[in-house]
């Protein structure tokens, strides 16, 4: 008798799903439409190989571009740059 081995596989469209993430956190700090722009690309791709998280991770970039801005509209003094 062998040992069987389970190996729990992660979504086809994961490692698009975890970038799009990471992206949408750069883009509140670091040029939001570009990279928020890439994050929605990288979601986009995760949620056509199948996996639905890649829907948060468009949400979460359209949330970083927002937040961006909305930092990027505060005085300097506010933000403490």
């Amino acid at each position: 008798m062998e040992p069987t081995t389970h190996r729990s596989e992660l979504p086809q469209g994961r490692v698009a799903t975890i970038m799009g993430f990471a992206f949408a956190a750069f883009a509140v700090w670091i040029f939001p439409p570009l990279l928020g722009g890439i994050g929605m690309v990288f979601g986009g791709v995760a949620v056509f190989k199948g996996d639905r998280m890649g829907w948060w991770a468009v949400g979460a970039s359209v949330l970083g571009i927002l937040l961006g801005f909305a930092l990027n509209a505060l005085p300097q003094d506010v933000v403490g740059a």
